[in-house]
């Protein structure tokens, strides 16, 4: 669970972080002591979530920011992940929403966190493609089988089990899509029409939205666990 510290005020250092526009000026911005660790858009501007400096032997820290196009600047507190490897990125813009190896954040409006789900495996890559997130899986048993895929009917071939590619609903988190992938680093576009196209390992493939195998037709309960 995140633990929260109260804010402190921001001033301008003297290296500033800048927006840089073709056409303008740099823009000086006061952001928050840390470093950047993810960035993603948001309201009138973007959300970047800052890795903060700790002492040593401490849990690691953070903070979100958000800014808008003009420059100014609304720092939420400093927070803590209680993982061993906490390392958080953004996962989805709208609603904003991080990711960690063990589980989903939702950001709330006063740039808190709050757990939405907790995830049985660590994931290894994650983000998001038209309105689904997506998150890498190293299946457990290294023959295609584990999370979210429990069993001998596992779409994959012999030569593509070592990674698994998971769809998740954009407003429920529930997995609803799973494809057997070569590589731990993709690259996904969807069409108007909800046609995933994903790349990665020198192929292409094409997943179309209602004919890729369902994890949801035969899910006993929640596979990624419970709030």
């Amino acid at each position: 669970m995140p633990t929260a510290a109260e804010p402190v005020p921001i001033v301008l250092p003297e290296k500033p972080a800048r927006i840089v526009r073709s056409g303008a000026d740099p823009l000086p911005v006061a952001l928050p002591e840390g470093i950047v660790q993810s960035v993603t858009a948001a309201a009138d501007g973007f959300c970047v979530l800052l890795n903060v400096p700790r002492p040593r032997d401490a849990p690691r820290r953070f903070r979100l920011a958000t800014i808008t196009d003009d420059g100014k600047v609304v720092a939420g507190p400093v927070f803590t992940i209680q993982e061993r490897h906490a390392y958080p990125v953004f996962i989805s813009s709208d609603p904003l929403r991080l990711a960690t190896k063990e589980g989903l954040y939702a950001v709330q409006g006063d740039l808190t966190i709050t757990p939405v789900r907790p995830l049985p495996q660590p994931e290894l890559r994650c983000g998001q493609v038209g309105d689904r997130l997506w998150l890498v899986a190293n299946p457990s048993d290294g023959k295609g089988g584990g999370w979210p895929v429990d069993g001998p009917d596992d779409p994959s071939s012999p030569d593509d089990r070592r990674w698994l590619f998971v769809l998740l609903d954009g407003d429920t988190l529930d997995p609803v899509t799973v494809l057997p992938l070569s590589t731990d680093d993709p690259y996904g576009a969807a069409q108007d029409d909800g046609t995933l196209w994903i790349a990665g390992n020198g192929a292409l493939r094409a997943a179309p939205r209602d004919a890729v195998f369902n994890v949801l037709a035969r899910a006993t309960g929640g596979l990624l666990g419970q709030p």
